[in-house]
C-alpha cells in the first residue's frame, strides 16, 4: 500500500474509533463517562491485534487487546456482543467493564469493536467498588467472566439484569452499558463501511500495513536511544511497610527490554497489577519516550517486551485483588520506566477518591503537578501518567451528588524546585451534606526527580476537617464534614550543562517565538545578543527582557537593510542588535537572530549545509517545513544529532552560514 493511501486509511480507523468515543460519552448516564471520561474504545483486526485506539485513557492500551483475545476464539455471529471485567482475563479491574462486538460483512470476521467504560458502582462491600482492605477479587465486587451478552441483535436482558443486579444504582449501570453497546455498533458500521468502499482485502491489508507502520516508527526511534542497560527504584507504600520496584530497561538496536526481576512479591492486599495493566504503564511510558504521535496499535510495541516474574506484585495470580493495582501501582510502574530514562517524574498517583451510599456513588481522580521537562516547567493540575480523565465540573458535581464544593484551586508552590520547576497539585475541598462512606488514596512520599539535580515536588495530604490523614484512608464523613484533598506536585529540573555545552549554535526565528526564546536562555543564565532588523527593535526587545543596548556606538554608518551586531559594527543584511542581562549564574553567550526566518523554515534551511555547507540556498527562507522537532549540532565540521533537550528544540534545526549573517543562530560557548 502507498503511503498516501495508507495515511488515508490510518485517519479513517481513528476517526472511527473517535467517533465511538463521541458516542459513548454522549449517551452513558453516569458523571464518571459523561463528565470525566474515564472510558476508551478500539478497533481490532480478526486476530484480535489492536489497529487503533482512541486518545483516551493510558491504562487501558495494553489491557483491551488482552479482553479480546480472551474472546477471539469463540464461534462469533453479526450482532454478537461480549461483556467481561475479570482482570485475569483482559480486565483491569472491575469497575473497568469491557464490552466486545465482533465486525462481520456477509459471513467473515472484519474485526472487533471494544469499548472499556469506568462504572461508579459494581457492587462489594464499599460504595464505588474500591475498598481499602480487600484481600480477594471477590471482596471488590461482581466479577464478570467473557460472557456473551447480546446473541445475533439480541440483547439478553435477563443476563443484564442479574449482572447489574449486585451493583448499587443497577439502572445507572444498564445505561452505561447500553451506552457500551451502541459505541460498538458504531464502530462496526464504520468498518463495514470501509470494507464496502475499500474491498474486504484492501481494508485487510491496510490493517496490517498500520500494525507495521506503527513498528517501524517505533523501532526507529528506539534505535536513536544509547545502547545499554539502565536501572530504577522505587517503593509502594502498603501501611506499615513499603513495597520495593526494581527495573532494569536495555536498549538494544531497536529493540527494549523491560525486566521487572526483583520487585516485590504478589501482595496480600489490592496493591497487585496483573499482567496487563503492568503492559499498559509499560507502553504508555515507551510511547511518550519514543514517538508519542505513533498510531496506538500493536504493532507500536512489537519492539518492546516485558519481563515481569509471575506470582510478582506486577504480575499477580488470581483470586488476588487488584483495586489499588490499577490506579496507583500501575502509576509508579510507568514513573520507573521514565526515571530509568532520566524522566522528571509527575505525581505518581491518581488521587482516587471515592464517597457514597446506597443512593449514589461519587468517584475521581484528581489532578496533581507533572515533572519538569528538560526545556520548559511541568504542566500544572493536570491528569499525570495513567489517568487522562478530565474533572467532575463543579457544577455537575453539586447538582448530581450531595457534596457541596468549598475550594478548587492550584496548590501553588507544591512543583519541586530546579531551573525549571515541576508542575504545581490541585486543592480540592468538599462538603458533606449527608452521611457518607469514604475512600481516599494518594503517594505519600514526595514526587522525585529521576536525578539529583532537580527538586522533589511536595507530597499528597488528606485532610479531614483540619486534622491530617494517612495517605490511605477510609472512614464515614458525616454532614458537615470537609474533606480536603492536597495532591502532589511535579519534580523539577536542573538544566543539564553537559547536554547545552554541546549545542554550539541554534536558531531561534522570527518574532514573538524567537524574542521568548531568547528570554528563557536569559533566565537560563546566558548571555544573548539578540537580533532584529532595525536598531530600534532590538533596544525594543531588549527593554522588553530585561536588557541592554549595544555598548559600543557604530563605527560607520550602515547603508539600509546592513545588519548590525552586538558592538554596532556592520554585519551584513538585515538586523541590529541589542545584548540582553543574563539572570542567574553564568551559563554561556548565545547569538540568536531575529530577523529573517521564521521557525517553520529551519527545517529546509538546516538540510542544506548536510548537502553542500556554506551559502544559504536562495529561496530556502520561503521554504517552510512545520515538521520535524529533531535539533542538530555542528561540530568541528561534522553535523550530528543530539538528544531533543533544551527549550531552543522548538525552533529546530540550527544552522549558522558564514556567508549569509542574517542567517545566523545561537554560540553557546
Amino acid at each position: 500500500m502507498d503511503a498516501v493511501s495508507l495515511q488515508v486509511m490510518v485517519g479513517a480507523l481513528r476517526a472511527a474509533c473517535d467517533e465511538m468515543g463521541v458516542v459513548l460519552v454522549r449517551s452513558a448516564h453516569s458523571a464518571n463517562v459523561k463528565e470525566r471520561r474515564d472510558a476508551s474504545t478500539a478497533l481490532f483486526d480478526p486476530d484480535g491485534q489492536m489497529v487503533m485506539q482512541a486518545e483516551h485513557i493510558p491504562v487501558h492500551l495494553g489491557a483491551m487487546p488482552s479482553a479480546v483475545a480472551a474472546v477471539v476464539g469463540e464461534d462469533h455471529s453479526s450482532g454478537d456482543a461480549w461483556v467481561l471485567n475479570d482482570p485475569y482475563r483482559g480486565g483491569t479491574h472491575l469497575p473497568d467493564i469491557t464490552v466486545i462486538s465482533p465486525v462481520l460483512s456477509g459471513a467473515e470476521l472484519v474485526g472487533f469493536a471494544a469499548s472499556r467504560a469506568h462504572h461508579a458502582d459494581v457492587g462489594g462491600a464499599t460504595p464505588g467498588s474500591m475498598p481499602a482492605d480487600s484481600r480477594v477479587l471477590d471482596d471488590e465486587g461482581v466479577v464478570i467472566p467473557p460472557t456473551r451478552l447480546a446473541r445475533a441483535g439480541r440483547l439478553d436482558e435477563e443476563l443484564l439484569h442479574d449482572l447489574t443486579g449486585g451493583m448499587r444504582a443497577p439502572a445507572q449501570r444498564r445505561a452505561d452499558l447500553r451506552a457500551q453497546l451502541a459505541a460498538n455498533r458504531t464502530g462496526g458500521m464504520r468498518l463495514k463501511e470501509l470494507a464496502a468502499r475499500s474491498g474486504l482485502g484492501a481494508l485487510g491489508e491496510a490493517m496490517r500495513e498500520t500494525l507495521d507502520y506503527g513498528e517501524r516508527r517505533t523501532r526507529a526511534r528506539i534505535a536513536q536511544l544509547p545502547d545499554g542497560d539502565r536501572d530504577a527504584r522505587d517503593v509502594l507504600e502498603a501501611g506499615e511497610h513499603d513495597l520495593p520496584l526494581r527495573l532494569t530497561a536495555s536498549v538494544g538496536g531497536e529493540g527494549l527490554l523491560l525486566d521487572f526481576t526483583g520487585s516485590a512479591d504478589q501482595h496480600d492486599g489490592n496493591l497487585n497489577c496483573p499482567l496487563a495493566v503492568t503492559l499498559s504503564a509499560c507502553y504508555f511510558a515507551v510511547r511518550v519516550l519514543t514517538d508519542p504521535d505513533v498510531p496506538p496499535s500493536a504493532g507500536a510495541y512489537r519492539p518492546v517486551r516485558v519481563i515481569a516474574p509471575e506470582g510478582s506484585l506486577l504480575n499477580a495470580r488470581p483470586p488476588a485483588a487488584v483495586a489499588a493495582g490499577n490506579v496507583e501501582t500501575s502509576s509508579r510502574v510507568a514513573d520507573l520506566v521514565l526515571g530509568a530514562f532520566g524522566q522528571a517524574l509527575g505525581q505518581g498517583t491518581m488521587n482516587n477518591l471515592t464517597l457514597g451510599n446506597d443512593d449514589f456513588t461519587y468517584y475521581e481522580t484528581l489532578a496533581g503537578g507533572q515533572g519538569a521537562c528538560a526545556d520548559a516547567d511541568g504542566p500544572s493540575a493536570v491528569h499525570v501518567a495513567m489517568s487522562n480523565t478530565l474533572n467532575t465540573p463543579i457544577e455537575a458535581l453539586e447538582l448530581e451528588f450531595p457534596l457541596r464544593a468549598v475550594e478548587y484551586s492550584v496548590r501553588r508552590g507544591s512543583g519541586g524546585a530546579g531551573e525549571h520547576r515541576g508542575g504545581n497539585g490541585v486543592v480540592r475541598e468538599l462538603e458533606a451534606l449527608g452521611r457518607h462512606a469514604l475512600f481516599a488514596d494518594h503517594r505519600t512520599p514526595p514526587a522525585r526527580t529521576s536525578e539529583p539535580r532537580g527538586g522533589p515536588g511536595e507530597r499528597g495530604r488528606n485532610v479531614l476537617n483540619g486534622v491530617e490523614l494517612p495517605g490511605k484512608v477510609d472512614g464515614e464523613l458525616a454532614p458537615g464534614d470537609r474533606m480536603r484533598i492536597e495532591t502532589p506536585g511535579g519534580g523539577g529540573q536542573e538544566v543539564d550543562m553537559a547536554e547545552v555545552e554541546r549545542v554550539e549554535r541554534v536558531f531561534l526565528g522570527l518574532g514573538i517565538m524567537g524574542a521568548r526564546m531568547a528570554a528563557n536562555l536569559c533566565r537560563a543564565g546566558f548571555e544573548v545578543t539578540a537580533w532584529n532588523r532595525t536598531r530600534a527593535r532590538a533596544e525594543g526587545l531588549a527593554e522588553a527582557h530585561g536588557a541592554r543596548g549595544p555598548r559600543h556606538p557604530p563605527r560607520r554608518q550602515a547603508t539600509r537593510g546592513d545588519d548590525h551586531d552586538g558592538r554596532g559594527r556592520s554585519a551584513g543584511r538585515g538586523c541590529s542588535s541589542a545584548r540582553t542581562a543574563r539572570r542567574g549564574p553564568r551559563r554561556g553567550r548565545a547569538r540568536a537572530d531575529m530577523s529573517t526566518i521564521a521557525p517553520t523554515a529551519s527545517r529546509a534551511i538546516a538540510d542544506r549545509p548536510r548537502r553542500a555547507p556554506g551559502r544559504l540556498p536562495g529561496r530556502a527562507r520561503d521554504r517552510l517545513a512545520p515538521e520535524g522537532r529533531g535539533r542538530h549540532a555542528h561540530r568541528h565540521g561534522r553535523w550530528r544529532a543530539s538528544r531533543p533537550s533544551s527549550s531552543l528544540d522548538r525552533c529546530s534545526p540550527p544552522w549558522e552560514s558564514s556567508s549569509c549573517t542574517s542567517a545566523a543562530g545561537a554560540t553557546v560557548r
